[in-house]
């Protein structure tokens, strides 16, 4: 499974498959050098986040945090439901809300489905060296802009799908949201491990930039159950349905596809953030 170039390798790992991560460490390291030098070892339960329950030694648990990276790195697909809030207390709160299925075999696969604040529906598919999305406007209005939006092919803006360049349209964002691995393996954060009272294992960062936590079964295993990140603006809970489950991404057929990959309304596109 592909991972940034923040973390420390397994050797079985192909070189196509370590490309992708680094487009989304550069996103990551912001909060991650910050864990390497403040704050370390800092107890807190941020606001909505469960969390704040008795200490309990690494020891205790087992290794968690190292087994956790172990198994999310190397991880040959996941699903996942994620709601996204970005609040900046003007009150228009933004909502995403993201259903996703990944593999990591040979190189990155995932396919995305998101709905959000103004009606914005839509489905964004990665295989190969293809990004594909569909959608209705206020998706293309989120993922691109309002001057794309208004010129988008019809088959394309009656929800028909596009291939389009990987740098016009967001991606990099819900790579680093949804998945664990690059969070757990990153060197230098000082993990604060909890049990709750309904048995649950927990592992929390709190820095000054933001807060990340996971939370495991009581019954064992160290594939997280859930993951929340608060990084203000933004407010992230992502559900684990499964990890290294069988899964199958194909790219749409060529036959409902525009290929926008050269089209000139990309000269209008500003690189959107949710």
């Amino acid at each position: 499974m592909p991972r940034p170039t923040l973390s420390v390798r397994t050797p079985n790992r192909r070189p196509a498959r370590r490309s992708r991560r680094r487009r989304i460490g550069a996103a990551l390291a912001a909060f991650a050098c910050t864990a390497a030098i403040s704050a370390c070892g800092t107890k807190g339960t941020a606001p909505g986040v469960k969390g704040g329950g008795p200490a309990v030694s690494q020891r205790d648990l087992g290794g968690l945090a190292d087994e956790a990276a172990r198994l999310t790195n190397t991880a040959t697909s996941l699903t996942a439901h994620a709601v996204i809030i970005e609040d900046r207390g003007d009150g228009k709160p933004t909502v995403l809300t993201v259903d996703a299925s990944f593999t990591f075999d040979t190189s990155t696969a995932f396919d995305v489905h998101v709905t959000g604040t103004e009606g914005a529906d839509g489905e964004l598919i990665e295989v190969g060296q293809g990004v594909y999305a569909r959608g209705n406007s206020a998706f293309w209005k989120r993922f691109t802009n309002e001057a794309i939006t208004a010129d988008l092919p019809v088959p394309v803006a009656s929800g028909g799908y596009a291939k389009v360049p990987y740098k016009q349209i967001l991606v990099q964002d819900l790579l680093r949201l949804l998945d664990p691995a690059p969070i757990l393996t990153t060197p230098g954060i000082t993990w604060n491990p909890s049990r709750e009272s309904d048995g649950t294992r927990h592992l929390a960062y709190t820095n000054p930039l933001g807060r990340v936590e996971f939370v495991f079964p009581a019954d064992g295993g160290a594939f997280p159950r859930r993951m929340l990140h608060q990084d203000w603006p933004r407010s992230t809970t992502v559900d684990y349905s499964s990890f290294n489950a069988p899964a199958a991404i194909a790219p749409p057929p060529s036959a409902e596809t525009t290929d926008l990959m050269d089209s000139p309304i990309w000269q209008k596109s500003t690189y959107s953030v949710f």
